[in-house]
């Protein structure tokens, strides 16, 4: 059974909480449908500086579990966009880049890239976005006359497999705002700037400075490990890592902390058809009934 960090609601009674001193990355964010919650949190990442992102290319990745109860299937949050990328400036997104859903990325808020099938629910899937600056190497720095003509080139993968590719023209961010502009990763409900919306798990949800070959983003599913293997050629580093999200307030009905998160334990990726029951598959548990007089507390993650 898993450990839920914060309260755990019954019936709209708060029974229990556990506090932990330290965040770590072995936990998920379970975002649910109670959109009645007290507490409304924008679950969004330490900033990026831009410039260098998009002068040398980034990639997004995260593991995503849409979840499949009846609420979801008639809900918005069946179809809805899990993580937002862009310049954030002053609690407001200013310009769009990324918008990742299960079944598209809508890119710098104009052009939808189609995974061409649609990701099933109940299930985790580990889905990436890999941009590099196809610009034949220019700088797109503010003070070079050709920022506004930058082109980036666009690759989707899911389940370490590419699906897409597009290429857009034009720099997204104002010229003269590049040097010190920012960017940041909202996840779940509030990152499609509704009140519903995303219902289901997210676990792991990265960026990465350069752009990812498909080998480096199957190497990154198939070892369910967010760090980039140091012994391969990859100039690929971490930026902005999972624990540098909002923490989820205790009161929090709609987004909840879930431990062990995915990938802590086993050697086989989530998605592993061919894992021994000694190896065990590296996807937690799910809770699929908490009764009314049980309540979880345990000191242990």
């Amino acid at each position: 059974m898993r450990v839920v960090s914060g309260y755990i609601s019954i019936n709209s009674k708060s029974i229990s909480t556990v506090n932990f001193s330290e965040k770590t990355q072995n936990f998920n964010l379970y975002f649910t449908d109670a959109t009645s919650s007290t507490v409304h949190q924008t679950i969004i990442s330490q900033s990026a500086s831009l410039n260098p992102l998009l002068s040398s290319g980034f990639t997004i990745c995260a593991w995503v579990n849409y979840a499949s109860n009846s609420s979801a299937s008639s809900n918005v949050g069946a179809n809805a966009s899990f993580l937002l990328f862009g310049q954030y400036e002053q609690g407001r997104m200013v310009q769009e880049l990324v918008r990742l859903s299960r079944s598209s990325a809508m890119l710098v808020g104009t052009y939808s890239l189609e995974a061409g099938e649609v990701i099933g629910v109940g299930a985790w899937h580990f889905i990436c976005l890999a941009c590099v600056n196809a610009s034949a190497g220019k700088n797109i720095a503010s003070s070079s006359i050709l920022s506004p003509y930058l082109a980036l080139h666009w690759s989707l993968f899911i389940d370490g497999t590419l699906r897409n590719q597009m290429s857009t023209q034009g720099n997204p961010i104002d010229p003269k705002e590049l040097d010190y502009a920012n960017g940041s990763m909202v996840l779940g409900q509030f990152a499609n700037g509704s009140s519903t919306g995303f219902i289901g798990e997210l676990s792991l949800a990265q960026l990465y400075n350069g752009s990812m070959a498909k080998e480096e983003v199957y190497q990154l599913m198939e070892q369910c490990n967010p760090e980039v293997n140091s012994t391969s050629n990859s100039t690929a580093s971490v930026n902005i890592r999972w624990t540098s999200f909002t923490t989820v307030d205790m009161y929090n009905q709609a987004v909840m902390a879930i431990y062990p998160g995915l990938c802590s334990t086993g050697k086989c990726s989530p998605n592993a058809t061919d894992c021994s029951a000694e190896q065990g598959l590296r996807a937690p548990p799910v809770v699929m009934n908490c009764p009314k007089s049980q309540y979880l507390v345990t000191e242990l993650r």
